[in-house]
């Protein structure tokens, strides 16, 4: 997942994906006409064998507000797809155990999903 990627569909932003630690990346946004990057960490979750990107926005005043994705990320390939997880969730959750199990009562329905799925394409380091 380290690297610059670009958008397949789009080449006006160019994500930088760095690591933080073992567990936790830095996802650096930037267009490319302006230069203001747009800065998120985000780390890898694992239910049932499905990947989920968990990604909130890197600042100091922001509320935490995290976005899932579904991520299918072959091994050994320079290509990875994330599928939005829908924003009409209306419930809150107390703990992480909580969200795991939502997420593992309704990750096999297609409702679950947005429809713009995005697949990524590495172009460098």
């Amino acid at each position: 997942m380290l690297g610059k990627y670009e958008l397949r569909s789009s080449t006006d932003y160019i994500y930088k994906v760095t690591s933080v630690d073992d567990y936790t990346y830095h996802i650096e946004k930037k267009s490319k006409t302006d230069g203001e990057p747009e800065n998120y960490k985000g780390f890898i979750s694992e239910i049932e064998g499905v990947k989920f990107f968990n990604i909130y926005e890197d600042k100091d005043d922001a509320e935490m507000k995290y976005y899932f994705y579904k991520l299918d990320a072959p091994p050994g390939t320079s290509l990875f797809t994330m599928l939005p997880v829908t924003e009409n969730i209306d419930e809150t959750f107390t703990s992480s155990e909580e969200l795991k199990k939502f997420f593992k009562a309704n990750m096999n329905l297609s409702f679950f999903y947005a429809k713009d799925e995005e697949s990524y394409i590495k172009t460098g380091n």
